[in-house]
């Protein structure tokens, strides 16, 4: 098995445990990408180098990527004015999109569920206030509703729907990114 899958979403959705499942199960290279501050300052090239080394990895590779623009995209918007980068998202998902990346946006199933799932295991990387988190959760929602639901190289993960047959949903992400990387390559 080879490709990328980039799992996505705010915290407390599942995406590292999801992504580790995968790792687990088809022995593929795990990326976490992350937010800090020395990072901000070079989050475009932080990210986009990341890609191309996932690119590179991606053509005998199994490479799962847990947390990528989109994220970059929304928590700045939530929690820094917005980014630096504005039109980074069009540039990482051309790229993702010509190389047959799966995204898994990992959703809430509830806002409230997944506030309290937050609030049990919040630490210090993540101290941000309930309403703050809840504007998060919201900001996802409607990114999936306006873009992810159109697209066939991006399908919804949760806990609730999801979590209790993981090895099922894997099975059908690895059927579906198959999909996405035969339609690309029809394309090229």
């Amino acid at each position: 098995m080879n490709g990328i899958i980039i799992t996505d979403g705010p915290d407390a959705c599942g995406k590292t445990t999801l992504q580790k499942a995968i790792v687990e199960k088809y022995g593929a290279i795990s990326k976490h990408l992350t937010w800090n501050e020395e990072l901000n300052k070079r989050m475009f090239d932080y990210q986009l180098d990341e890609l191309l080394e996932a690119i590179d990895l991606s053509a005998d590779n199994l490479v799962v990527i847990d947390r990528h623009w989109i994220s970059e995209m929304i928590y700045a918007k939530v929690f820094r004015g917005g980014s630096p980068w504005p039109r980074m998202p069009y540039v990482m998902d051309a790229l993702c999109r010509f190389n047959g990346a799966l995204y898994i946006l990992c959703m809430p199933g509830t806002i409230e569920g997944t506030v309290e799932r937050h609030r049990e295991n919040i630490d210090s990387n993540h101290p941000y206030s309930d309403e703050k988190f809840r504007e998060l959760l919201h900001e996802y929602e409607d990114f999936y509703r306006k873009t992810g639901s159109q697209r066939i190289d991006m399908i919804r993960y949760t806990i609730e729907r999801n979590g209790n047959d993981m090895e099922q949903f894997i099975s059908d992400a690895m059927k579906q990114l198959i999909n996405v990387r035969k339609m690309v390559n029809a394309w090229k």
